[in-house]
């Protein structure tokens, strides 16, 4: 909860604390790992790539947040878009759940601007830029289906709730003993 006590201005201002709090950038620094290439720093100053991976980390973090509220909730951490949403807007919860699909949706929707207006950098780096521009929606889709299928933010009976008392130790000491089967 060290984060969620601090109280948000506004939605802009969760926005861009929580870039830097979902860890999400450094992943797709492996993107470059992945592909065996190496984005120089004109590109990554640029402006049009810095806002396509803004939009990229906002979409991968409101996806998150969507998907972990109701564990997020049962453990008390309110550092949350949707909570964020809820209490700025005097929203509903469920008006605040659709706000933030709302936002998601409309990343989706910019990224693939973004994407469409990146600057020229010539015709070599153009192509190793689109090479890491599709690895980013392929990062995001995946994401988006680890949601969707992973059991982390499951909530339910008694034993799922006390299993999600603390976010990583049991995450990781459940994960270990299936490795060992």
């Amino acid at each position: 909860n060290y984060v969620s006590m601090k109280a948000h201005e506004s939605v802009d201002d969760y926005v861009k604390l929580r870039r830097n709090t979902g860890a999400v950038q450094v992943t797709f620094n492996f993107i470059e790992i992945a592909l065996n290439i190496e984005l120089p720093d004109k590109v990554y100053n640029d402006p049009s790539f810095q806002c396509l991976m803004d939009n990229c980390n906002d979409h991968a973090c409101f996806i998150n947040d969507i998907y972990s509220l109701k564990k997020e909730l049962l453990v008390g951490d309110t550092d949350n878009l949707i909570l964020v949403l809820k209490i700025l807007s005097n929203y509903s919860l469920q008006e605040a759940v659709n706000d933030a699909v709302k936002l998601a949706n409309q990343r989706v929707i910019q990224i693939r601007e973004n994407i469409s207006n990146l600057s020229d950098f010539g015709p070599e780096m153009n192509k190793i830029v689109n090479m890491y521009s599709e690895a980013l929606i392929d990062w995001l889709a995946g994401s988006f289906y680890w949601h969707q299928i992973s059991g982390r933010y499951a909530v339910g009976d008694h034993a799922t709730r006390k299993y999600m008392e603390s976010y990583l130790e049991p995450i990781l000491a459940h994960d270990k003993k299936h490795l060992t089967r």
